[in-house]
């Protein structure tokens, strides 16, 4: 017997105004009738070419109904598989035999797919991938008079932000979609709906699950005649990922994720399937815990045979991570967390996580005797000794820590390293977290004399030294520095380097566990007679800059200071240049990183006669735009500058052009301090075409490259139209597609992204 000739779905070319009526009424559903459903399962129809496969596939009864409906109707429309280009695709050469399998491995020799082209035209997407009275129901952002439905994936093809179409034959009514398949299809006479791009690839069934519903997460759902048809609709809807078929309906609901919205469901006459699943064996049951309960965290109860048939429900539940089996009545508990919310110990239950950790347990030299991590508990049971809390730890979401107490061998999970406030002296209580530094302290020169950080405190304990007080500051999340107090020997711990800025404090110590000791060589970059004003952190006194630059660094997101010499007082700033510089004899500022390299390129994006409106940080008296151009440069917020040229005051701004945009002003000049100043491509401009609405502004400009240029230096620009006559530029806020510009004698437009 032949191999089968045909497997993929053909759908009819277009030719003409409406094609749907060619080829005698062929029906594009009682095609794909034949050649995905009977012709795979062996069906021999009484139509020229049309063989089926030599296969051990059975029709049931439905199926067979079907088959011989579908021969009746093609037969009378005279459908063939002669081998010949017809209006329904391409078929094997009848004048020259059909190939044989190949005896060496390689390729399918019978592609359920024709090789897809690299660009594909409108015609052949059309005929791989439409639906016949489908509605791709939504997604619409635009709809046109379209001749037939070739001409309709012909405009989609073109815009950019088009996945798919509808096409209504009764108006010629073209609808572009945003999303692949809309959101979804629904059954609708007289319409035909096409993605830009379908897999047509041969789809493995042995996904599916009979007598399982995968409850929940409904896309939409459908009639269609079978199984394979409701898995093709999936294919071809964005974010399909998983079905449920409904036999005895005939009807198929898709689903936005795997197994549903919280896992499988057994019942009758459904019939459920993932697009991509593991039915590899089950080989983790090694992850078993026996007597173990992991409380909470239910995605689905479900009965099952035995441990092994509840992984495998888990593996195709979305976010199931870990179950829970109770022998009594073989119910299965799925869970959306490894260790669901911690594990119970509970006769006739048996716990597992999909993936676990069964490694020996080699990090007890992380315990810390006669310690306790209070707070930020998971949950707690008893066990026989520290290593068995590891393990439960190992097994449990989101747990850093442990606390083991010896007088009733209670094991405390936590999650974070060190508890909620960090490790407290108990006795008879031992703690750990899963992983530590245990190297020697060797930071000791980070250590700050006579300095406390102030605030930001996790939490504070007494310890031996500064030494001490580092390991416990290692051995609690969060903590970045630490003060010690030497008269009674307190350790702070704190969240923040520096805290919140250094004070000074006699007997206290402080000390960041990373700090810069190295020289301090950016002194250029100070600025003298110039206060950056605000965005204060904390003051000190200091005795030079020297020493502010070292309290700067030592404080977590300082950025620059500004250093008073009347009385010393070093001001640290979280912000590169404060909130804007200010001309003020006696003050010196600077930032931590600065640019003083010759400011010439950037003067090549200066514009002359343009004032950049609005967007203002603050206004500073400069000698002339490169000065400007430097004030600029020392404030984190500043992108722009406008220069008055009649008072030298400089304009430093927070947006590119100002806001909304740039002004024709004598005797202002202005720039970014990036822009763009290549060659202007007027290939992709429009003549008499307007872009209608969505102004930013509008301005005077020679030309429409000057009127490209000026868009390129404005905020949010994205397009321009241009009046020759009046020789006006419109700066436009968005892209327009080629739909919406408006035909206007006189008029250039163009997208700058063209």
């Amino acid at each position: 017997m032949k191999m089968i000739l045909c497997l993929f779905l053909l759908v009819a070319c277009t030719q003409g105004e409406d094609l749907l009526n060619d080829q005698k009424n062929c029906k594009l559903n009682d095609i794909s009738i034949m050649t995905r459903l009977c012709l795979r399962k062996g069906y021999q129809p009484n139509l020229k070419g049309c063989e089926g496969a030599n296969t051990d596939q059975k029709l049931n009864d439905r199926e067979l109904k079907l088959c011989k409906d579908a021969e009746l109707k093609l037969k009378a429309c005279k459908f063939t598989c002669d081998g010949k280009l017809t209006k329904f695709g391409y078929y094997w050469p009848t004048d020259e035999p059909a190939p044989g399998p190949d005896p060496t491995p390689g390729p399918n020799p019978y592609p359920t797919d024709p090789i897809p082209n690299p660009d594909p035209s409108p015609e052949e997407i059309y005929t791989k991938c439409a639906h016949v009275d489908i509605n791709f129901h939504g997604t619409d952002f635009y709809n046109k008079i379209s001749r037939s439905t070739p001409d309709c994936v012909e405009d989609c093809l073109k815009t950019e932000s088009c996945k798919s179409i509808t096409y209504r034959h009764s108006d010629r009514r073209c609808f572009f979609k945003s999303q692949r398949g809309g959101t979804g299809p629904t059954k609708a006479a007289g319409h035909t709906s096409v993605n830009m791009g379908c897999d047509r690839s041969h789809t493995d069934m042995t996904c599916e699950r009979e007598g399982i519903n995968f409850e929940g997460a409904d896309i939409r759902n459908i009639v269609t005649p079978d199984i394979e048809e409701c898995v093709l609709l999936c294919k071809d809807t964005e974010n399909c990922k998983s079905i449920t078929y409904w036999e005895s309906r005939h009807t198929c609901f898709l689903k936005s994720k795997y197994g549903g919205a919280s896992g499988p469901k057994k019942q009758n006459d459904l019939t459920s399937m993932n697009m991509e699943c593991d039915n590899s064996p089950v080989t983790n049951l090694n992850c078993l815990r026996e007597g173990i309960i992991f409380h909470g965290a239910d995605l689905k109860h479900i009965i099952t045979a035995d441990e092994e048939e509840c992984v495998k429900h888990c593996r195709d539940t979305e976010q199931c991570v870990a179950l829970t089996f109770r022998e009594s009545d073989h119910l299965c508990s799925l869970k959306s967390r490894r260790g669901g919310h911690g594990p119970v110990k509970a006769a006739g239950h048996n716990s597992m996580n999909l993936e676990c950790d069964n490694s020996p347990i080699t990090n007890l030299n992380c315990l810390r005797d006669n310690t306790d991590f209070p707070g930020a508990d998971i949950r707690n049971l008893i066990v026989a000794d520290e290593e068995e809390c590891v393990r439960h730890c190992r097994d449990t979401e989101t747990c850093a820590s442990l606390s083991f107490r010896e007088s009733d061998q209670r094991c405390f999970l936590r999650s974070r390293r060190g508890g909620q406030s960090g490790p407290r002296p108990q006795a008879g209580i031992n703690s750990m977290n899963m992983e530590c530094d245990n190297s020697e302290v060797t930071n000791l020169d980070c250590i700050r004399e006579g300095i406390v950080f102030h605030g930001a405190d996790i939490g504070n304990l007494l310890a031996a030294d500064e030494e001490e007080c580092v390991r416990f500051c290692r051995d609690t999340e969060f903590c970045k520095a630490i003060t010690y107090r030497e008269s009674d020997h307190r350790c702070f711990l704190k969240s923040m380097r520096g805290g919140q800025g250094p004070v000074p404090g006699a007997g206290h110590n402080s000390l960041n566990l990373k700090c810069d000791n190295t020289p301090v060589h950016n002194l250029n970059c100070l600025r003298e007679d110039i206060s950056f004003h605000g965005a204060d952190i904390r003051n000190i006194v200091a005795s030079n800059e020297e020493e502010c630059v070292k309290h700067c660094r030592d404080t977590e997101n300082c950025a620059s200071f500004t250093y008073r010499l009347s009385d010393k007082r070093c001001f640290l700033k979280n912000r590169k240049g404060g909130n804007g510089p200010q001309k003020a004899n006696g003050h010196n500022s600077m930032n931590m990183h600065c640019d003083n390299s010759p400011v010439t390129s950037s003067l090549l994006c200066l514009r002359e006669d343009l004032w950049f409106v609005n967007a203002d940080i603050m206004n500073i008296i400069a000698t002339d735009e490169e000065a400007c151009a430097r004030y600029c440069r020392d404030n984190e917020r500043c992108v722009a500058i406008s220069f008055r040229k009649h008072d030298h005051r400089c304009y430093l701004k927070s947006r590119e052009g100002g806001q909304p945009g740039p002004q024709v002003i004598d005797g202002h000049n202005s720039m970014n301090m990036e822009c763009d100043n290549s060659d202007v491509d007027l290939s992709c401009a429009e003549e008499n075409d307007n872009f209608p609405g969505h102004d930013i502004l509008n301005i005077l400009r020679e030309d429409l490259e000057a009127c490209v240029r000026i868009c390129r230096d404005t905020t949010d620009c994205s397009a321009v139209s241009y009046d020759e006559i009046q020789k006006r530029c419109f700066l436009k806020r968005k892209s327009f597609e080629w739909w919406e510009k408006v035909s206007t004698v006189n008029y250039w437009s163009m997208n700058l992204s063209c």
